[in-house]
């Protein structure tokens, strides 16, 4: 019966009456007439029709040419008798497939009754002749290529009954006096061009039965507009009116109510209508099709609507409507289809639809419908589509749903649903859609499921925690079309005899535990090779390892989307991969894949993404890239890529991004490639051996927002026309040789980060700096010279650095540098000898007393100082002052307590604002002095906004006389992240407070860029060697600090060869559970070592384990423990109390949180996961740099906040049902 309801609403509404009211003196002129009578104007008239037509391909005209045949006789023509001669009464040419234009000449026909040119390729516009054809009763020329306006002259076919123009490209306004055929019963106009308000005056036509107007540009925004509908209620004949996807707006008026009661169709959908449905619209106790979709409605459904007893389809979808869903909806038991998809109706699904047993659709998705799903569904045994998808729906699918014998869609994505699918699911034979994606269902996929789903379609399961392997009946659902498994946690092989299934166009498996390690678990793939519809082809985020199959290329020539990234498949690029000339996005990243490029890639001229990253591929770039002119993004960064960047890759004209970083490239920029206007996303080129100038046409890159080039051998001056890349945000150019100034920047307000670090630029800070809304600036170790700024960015020494700039003066007093020279105001050299004569005598006479007193007090061996920097010296200070500010080193002051010593809170002179922290050393404990020194050394010169700040040291003797020394840093406040990831139960609230996701996401980027600071941006490479939680210190903004240095090392030339001998036992100690286990072997330490602390670190904070936890035993540590759960199982293994703020929560509620995650916060924790085992591998070598680490996690963190307030949109409902 939907199938009915359907075609009633998407087929024209003639009416065929014709045969009755034909003449009825037509007569048989095959006997009657002859050629003798000579050409009639008839004949001519025909004759000159077919004159016009241009093409006519099944030759249906060719019997008009015979000369011994009438032309009553010619094909489509049909004749009767007036006044003894034959008048030609039907022209019907439908479905002909004619070309050409409609003759003037038909006007000719005088006593025409009936024209059907329908469904040809017509063209032009409609013969003003048309309308001599008085006796004219049904014109229909629908589905044609005409054009032009509707003619005013139609008015003057005086009998017209039915007229059908749709389907084809008529513009301007509906002609007003059509009113005057008061006859009219049918006009279609459906999908034209038609504009203007619809007129009032088609209410004259008392006969009307069906107005579709439907797919125009018809316009109604003020209450007048909306006057035709008034003047329709005199229309007491009309059954069905059609005006969707228009451009009416304004309040849906109530008027609508005054309609006929004898209208059964009504479709508004598409439209800009405000309001809400006015409840005058259920007096049409006839209709039997309400479409109201894709419109501004609002507030509640009428509870009138169960009046409607004869509805067969009420769709609201795509509107505002919300409330509660009537009881009296549970009346129309005669509704076959009903659809809220896209509203906000919330709470339960309502359990008045259990009332409509004749429903074969019915759409819920995309509202805010809670709570299970009820088991009375499975109560409408005629139900035979069912939409849940994008709800908030929990609990268990019910096995209910297995008596739905009809069923052939069902569509549960993106709720919360849990548990197993109900077995019952596996025997509905008829089903062809099964979409259960974005749930937490979990199982196993019985092995039988293609032979119980025969007729399966779609399948989609992907985004759940489905485990084991899968089913190898697939292949028996040989009408399957899309199958998608992605983000689960599928373990074994992919079954071999996928082959069979022609049909299949999407194979998506991404992100599984799926295994091949040799050809034979490769066997899947040549099978593949025989689905010659395949277009998409995920198999990323696997185990998939061996060697990477030929047969590959093989694939159908349809594919267009192929991964296999993030896997462990070594091997060679097949040259044969040009055969897959459908290709538009090529993922093969973060694999072990080696050897050259093949230039045959350059075949593969659809390609619009190509990401070849993070491989071994070696040799030079091939310069057939060049001919992808279709490529938006290319990535071959972290390879072996030698040689020349080829000029060629200029003739990419769409290419937005470009990574050729961490290479090693040789060479000049082509100019080529800087002149890319289409670059937008970003241009990186760091870390390669790229020499020579910045091409003089840098500037023509005005929409570029990243350009990274750091880390070369560049050279020259930086041109002035980067000034001209407006758009610029990132712009990194550091450890390169560019001299000069730095050039006018000033119209790049919209820099938001710049690194010129390590050149060899001079001159002064540009000050307009200052203006521009950085968050980060690096001019360290450059030959600047002049005034630093005091405003903007220069305010925050955190986040900008001038450092080795020797010749710099002023900016704020933390920079302790020199006060800028006031040429303005300079002494005679008199006054100048006799102040200096003067202040010779005054210090002579000071330094005798500060002598006399030094010798009076030698016991206690103190120098006093004043509380204040003095340019670049440290601030000094005595032990007497962190005695008293310690309150004599009190126990309420201890705030920490180490292996050399304690940390007390201090307070100078009573003033918060002077809050510090002294670390006591025990000089007592073996290795302490040891550890001071190696403090001391290593925080001399660091200054970093990730390291914590050493204010100053003390080294005196305490008041029993015993040696003492201290170090005094920043204070704190809100201490270690160790207390963090294990705090103690609050003592008033009874309640814990954690870290939440984000939080941890910034300090582990902290951490990583203290790290790599110590490792890569100091005069020497520091190595920390006791990296953990209890070593990194949070500021009152949750910024993290790393410090205790009293392991570090610094990583000189002497101390490399000093380390590789052997050091001493106490410096190599680290903390169990976080030292590198090559610590314990060899003595020797690196930065990897540091980086295994790191990565252990990081893990221990996404899963909230510390790696001596009790669970590892034996051989299993927090490496394994992370390893053996991605990425399908990720969830299990997470710290639940990352995503609440307080740990009141019940364990329960703690996990469903964590399950309410989006694909993306997930792929975020993922990755990081991922670069913390690639941190903490047992083997050195086989550890990252800390570099890259940091810099992925800081693309991890952009990635996040970017798409944090991003909106998911699948358009997976009714697919058919609202086409025009």
């Amino acid at each position: 019966m939907s199938v009915y309801i359907l075609l009633l609403f998407h087929i024209s509404f003639f009416i065929t009456s014709i045969v009755s009211e034909l003449p009825s003196n037509r007569v048989n002129f095959h006997a009657s007439f002859n050629k003798k009578n000579g050409n009639s104007s008839e004949e001519l008239a025909l004759l000159s029709f077919k004159s016009l037509i241009s093409h006519d391909p099944h030759g249906v005209l060719a019997s008009w040419s015979n000369q011994s045949l009438h032309f009553c006789q010619w094909r489509g023509v049909t004749c009767s008798k007036h006044r003894n001669k034959p008048k030609v009464t039907t022209l019907d040419l439908q479905a002909l497939n004619l070309s050409g234009s409609i003759s003037p000449s038909i006007g000719n026909l005088t006593l025409l009754h009936t024209l059907y040119l329908s469904s040809n390729q017509l063209s032009g516009s409609i013969p003003t002749e048309l309308g001599q054809l008085s006796k004219l009763h049904h014109l229909d020329l629908s589905f044609n290529l005409l054009e032009g306006m509707i003619l005013h002259t139609l008015s003057q076919c005086l009998l017209l009954r039915s007229i059908s123009l749709k389907n084809n490209s008529f513009h301007g306004e509906i002609p007003s006096n059509l009113s005057h055929r008061t006859d009219l019963q049918i006009i279609d106009f459906r999908n034209n061009l038609l504009s203007g308000i619809i007129p009032a005056s088609l209410g004259a036509l008392n006969h009307l039965e069906q107005l579709l107007l439907s797919n125009n540009l018809l316009e109604a925004e003020e209450k007048n507009d909306w006057a035709f509908l008034d003047a329709l209620a005199n229309c007491s004949n009309i059954q069905a009116l059609g005006l969707s996807i228009n451009r009416l707006g304004g309040v849906f008026p109530s008027s609508i109510g005054n309609l006929s009661s004898g209208l059964q169709v009504l479709t508004i959908y598409s439209n800009q209508i405000i309001g809400s449905i006015p409840t005058s619209i259920c007096r049409l106790i006839n209709l039997q099709i309400l479409i109201l979709g894709d419109n501004l409605l609002e507030g509640n459904i009428p509870e009138e609507i169960g009046i409607l007893h004869k509805l067969k389809e009420l769709n609201l979808y795509n509107n505002k409507i919300s409330g509660v869903v009537p009881d009296s909806l549970g009346n129309l038991s005669s509704l076959e289809i009903f659809s809220l998809y896209g509203n906000q109706f919330g709470g339960g699904i309502p359990r008045v639809i259990q009332n409509l047993t004749s429903l074969n659709i019915l759409s819920l998705s995309k509202n805010y419908f809670t709570g299970n799903m009820p088991s009375f569904l499975g109560s409408l045994l005629s139900l035979e589509e069912l939409y849940l998808v994008y709800n908030n729906l929990v609990g268990y699918i019910p096995p209910s749903l297995g008596n739905l014998h009809f069923i052939s869609q069902i569509a549960l994505g993106f709720n919360n649903l849990e548990g197993v699918i109900p077995y019952s699911i596996w025997n509905l034979s008829k089903l062809q859609n099964l979409q259960l994606q974005g749930n937490n269902l979990y199982g196993v996929i019985p092995p039988s499921m293609g032979q119980k789903l025969p007729n399966l379609v779609y399948l989609r399961l992907y985004q759940n925690q489905f485990y084991g392997p899968l089913p190898t009946s697939l292949s028996n659902s040989t009408s399957l079309e899309s199958i998608d498994f992605g983000s689960n946690s599928f373990t074994g092989k992919v079954p071999k005899n996928l082959g069979v299934l022609k049909s299949l166009y999407g194979f998506e498996l991404d992100d599984n535990r799926l295994e091949a390690r040799d050809s034979s678990d490769w066997a899947f793939l040549e099978s593949l090779t025989n689905c010659t519809n395949l277009m998409i082809l995920e198999l990323s985020g696997n185990e998939f390892g061996g060697i990477l199959p030929s047969s590959i290329a093989n694939l159908s020539t349809t594919l267009s989307f192929l991964s296999l990234s993030r896997n462990k498949i070594g091997g060679i690029i097949p040259i044969e991969i040009n055969n897959l000339v459908g290709l538009s996005w090529l993922d093969l990243a973060r694999m072990k894949l080696s050897g050259k490029i093949p230039p045959t890639m350059g075949s593969l001229t659809s390609l619009q993404m190509l990401d070849f990253s993070f491989n071994e591929f070696y040799g030079e770039i091939p310069y057939t890239l060049g001919n992808l002119t279709q490529l938006n993004k290319l990535f071959l960064q972290y390879n072996n890529l030698s040689d020349h960047i080829p000029p060629t890759l200029g003739h990419c004209n769409r290419l937005e991004l470009l990574n050729l970083s961490n290479n090693g490239l040789i060479g000049t920029i082509p100019y080529e490639i800087t002149a890319l206007f289409s670059l937008t996303i970003g241009l990186f080129l760091s870390n390669n051996f790229l020499n020579g100038s910045l091409p003089f046409n840098i500037g023509s890159l005005i929409n570029l927002v990243k350009f990274v080039v750091s880390n070369n051998k560049l050279s020259g001056k930086i041109p002035n026309s980067l000034g001209r890349c407006t758009e610029l945000r990132y712009l990194y150019m550091g450890n390169n040789f560019f001299e000069g100034i730095i050039p006018s920047l000033e119209a790049l307000r919209g820099l938001e980060e710049i690194d010129l670090s390590h050149n060899e630029l001079v001159g002064e800070i540009p000050m307009y700096l200052e203006t521009f809304s950085l968050r980060y600036l690096n001019l360290s170790f450059n030959h600047l010279e002049g005034e630093v700024p005091k405003s903007g960015i220069f305010t925050n020494t955190s986040a900008f650095s001038v450092f080795g700039n020797k010749q710099l003066c002023g900016g704020i007093p933390e920079l302790n540098l020199p006060a800028c020279f006031n040429q303005h105001k300079r002494k005679s050299e008199l006054q100048l000898v006799l102040a200096m004569t003067i202040a010779s005598g005054v210090i002579s006479f000071i330094i005798l007393v500060v002598i006399f007193y030094a010798w009076r007090n030698k016991v206690h061996n103190v120098s006093h100082f004043i509380w204040r920097p003095r340019k670049e010296q440290h601030i000094k200070i005595s032990y007497d002052e962190l005695y008293r500010a310690t309150n004599g080193f009190s126990s309420e002051n201890l705030i920490g307590a180490g292996s050399f010593g304690f940390v007390y809170k201090g307070n100078m002179y009573g003033d918060d604002n002077n809050i510090i922290a002294v670390k006591v050393l025990n000089l007592q404990r073996h290795g302490a002095s040891k550890s001071f020194e190696a403090e001391c050394k290593a925080l001399r010169n660091a200054r970093h906004r990730n390291l914590v700040k050493v204010l100053t040291i003390c080294s005196s003797i305490d008041c029993t006389g015993n040696n003492f020394k201290a170090l005094v840093f920043e204070f704190m406040p809100n201490g270690s992240l160790d207390r963090w990831l294990y705090p103690q139960v609050n003592d008033v609230s009874g309640s814990r407070t954690y870290l939440n996701f984000i939080q941890r996401l910034n300090i582990v980027v902290d951490v990583a860029c203290a790290l790599d600071y110590l490792h890569n941006q100091g005069l020497v490479p520091i190595i920390h060697c006791d990296l953990k939680p209890s070593n990194v210190l949070l500021d009152e903004d949750m910024v993290a600090h790393v410090g205790d240095f009293g392991l570090a090392k610094l990583l000189t030339e002497a101390s490399i060869e000093s380390s590789q001998r052997s050091i001493d036992s106490i410096a190599l100690q680290g903390t169990i559970g976080y030292v590198a286990p090559e610590y314990g072997m060899a003595n020797q330490v690196s930065t990897k070592g540091d980086v295994y602390s790191f990565g252990i670190l990081l893990l221990e904070m996404l899963t909230g384990r510390r790696p001596t936890d009790g669970i590892f035993i034996e051989n299993h540590s927090l490496h394994q423990f992370v390893q053996m759960a991605l990425p399908g199982q990720v969830m299990s293994i997470l710290d639940p109390n990352m995503f609440t703020q307080t740990g009141n929560y019940e364990v329960d509620s703690e996990i469903k949180c964590i399950n309410n995650k989006t694909k993306h916060e997930l792929e975020c924790i993922i990755s990081m996961l991922n670069i913390g085992l690639l941190c903490s591998k047992e083997s050195p070598k086989e550890r990252i740099q800390i570099e890259q680490a940091f810099k992925e996690l800081l693309a991890i963190k952009d990635k996040f906040y970017k798409a944090k307030e991003a909106k998911h949109s699948l358009s997976i409902d009714l697919p058919e049902l609202y086409r025009h």
